[in-house]
C-alpha cells in the first residue's frame, strides 16, 4: 500500500498487490496478489474481493471483481 492511500476497516492486502496513493478502500475488503487499485479509486461495501491480477480504477460497490479483469 503506497503512502497516501486510505484504508479503513478490515483490509487484507496480499503479497504483490498494490493500492496506489489517492485510492480509498473501506473494508472488509480482500485485495488478492497482483491486483492494482489505482489512484482515485473508491472501493466500498461489505465483503468485497478484488481477484488476482485485477485492476480497479473507479468506484466499485460490487462484492467481487473476477481474476484478471479491469474495472
Amino acid at each position: 500500500m503506497e503512502a497516501g492511500a486510505d484504508a479503513r476497516g478490515r483490509v487484507i492486502v496480499q503479497k504483490g498487490a498494490r493500492i496506489e496513493a489517492g485510492a480509498r478502500v473501506v473494508g472488509p475488503v480482500l485485495v488478492c496478489s497482483g491486483a492494482v487499485i489505482s489512484a482515485g479509486a473508491l472501493i466500498r461495501d461489505h465483503h468485497t474481493a478484488i481477484g488476482p491480477g485485477c485492476s480497479v480504477g473507479s468506484e466499485r460497490r460490487s462484492r467481487a471483481v473476477c481474476s484478471r479483469a479491469a474495472a
